[in-house]
């Protein structure tokens, strides 16, 4: 089987480049491990070390890439453009694969194509010199505010479309239209933890009493009380449970909001403190937003890798986003 190696360009210092609120370090990050999830059932992908800044390391250390038949390095633009481009070294004889790329992109979302460029850049230089095609894309422009929101709106299609367009290149199988959350919900509701298909509603704002309904299965079940009284709510009972678990502190906070929508802050919130308490480093300090306590926390425990999906701290979680975050946390 073919064999992938993503690279998510800078980081281990370098945030690389900055526009719109966002960092480049965070975003080839994310893409990488959207990417990741979606080459399964169409080649064997794996990413690189996201601690290195692997254009640093290369300088000073050697790495045998030989073992891998294709390398794409992700990074985002800057400069005052628009759309994405992708390049390949001076010595690429072909450029079918990358062709493809730009292509399927633009196509998924709209992009301006930008084609493909030659430049020798480090890591794709020093790939191509053990015999491995390689390519560096640029995904879009980070300082264009046009380009970022469809990025953000149309991440998972982008992603899609990078997959498609390697798959296309190279004559592989290309991605099927299935949801990038049904693994997740398959992998739940094949353990008993979810019984209800409206799980099925990927994209969908998530209750606050269905995320906590299933994460308090997942943690072991419900937790007797004499207090719990489902003719409340009939979530009550599961307040109380968490609560009996030490996941939640504040129950009477989550009963006045049983209804309301699951926010970002409120997720990381739960989720930090259903896997242990909050990173000492993080406690009493004041930052933009208190969430971002829980997501410096949540980051340093590894249960999240792509912190730029979680910014948006008022936004409201989906479906889908939930059961990945779950599975995650509890390496399901």
């Amino acid at each position: 089987m073919m064999k992938i190696l993503l690279i998510a360009g800078h980081g281990d210092g370098d945030c690389g480049a900055c526009g719109n609120g966002y960092r480049e370090a965070d975003l080839t990050r994310e893409v990488a491990a959207l990417l990741n999830e979606r080459f399964r059932g169409v080649c064997a992908a794996e990413v690189a070390d996201t601690s290195k800044n692997w254009y640093e390391y290369l300088g000073t250390h050697k790495y045998d890439f030989s073992g891998y038949d294709y390398v794409l390095e992700i990074h985002f633009n800057a400069g005052g453009g628009v759309g994405t481009e992708i390049y390949v070294t001076t010595s690429e004889r072909s450029i079918g694969v990358e062709t493809a790329i730009v292509k399927q992109i633009s196509n998924a979302v709209d992009y301006r194509n930008r084609g493909v460029k030659r430049t020798n850049f480090r890591v794709i230089s020093r790939v191509k010199a053990q015999g491995v095609s390689s390519a560096l894309l640029e995904v879009c422009f980070i300082d264009s505010a046009s380009d970022v929101n469809v990025y953000q709106n149309r991440k998972n299609d982008i992603a899609n479309a990078i997959v498609n367009g390697i798959a296309e290149g190279f004559g592989l199988k290309q991605q099927t239209a299935s949801h990038w959350a049904a693994r997740y919900f398959d992998k739940l509701k094949g353990l008993g933890y979810i019984t209800d298909d409206a799980w099925r509603n990927y994209d969908g704002d998530l209750p606050v009493s269905f995320a906590l309904a299933l994460l308090d299965k997942t943690t072991g079940g419900t937790w007797k009380s004499d207090e719990a009284d489902a003719s409340i709510h009939w979530a009550q009972p599961i307040v109380i449970s968490l609560c009996g678990k030490k996941i939640i502190t504040d129950k009477e906070q989550w009963l006045g909001g049983l209804d309301n929508m699951m926010s970002n802050a409120l997720c990381l919130a739960l989720f930090d403190k259903a896997t242990g308490d909050m990173r000492e480093a993080y406690v009493g300090r004041n930052p933009d937003h208190w969430a971002r306590n829980c997501l410096d926390s949540l980051c340093d425990k590894a249960v999240i890798n792509t912190p730029a999906a979680w910014t948006e701290f008022e936004g409201a979680v989906t479906y889908g986003r939930f059961m990945a975050l779950l599975c995650g946390a509890f390496r399901i």
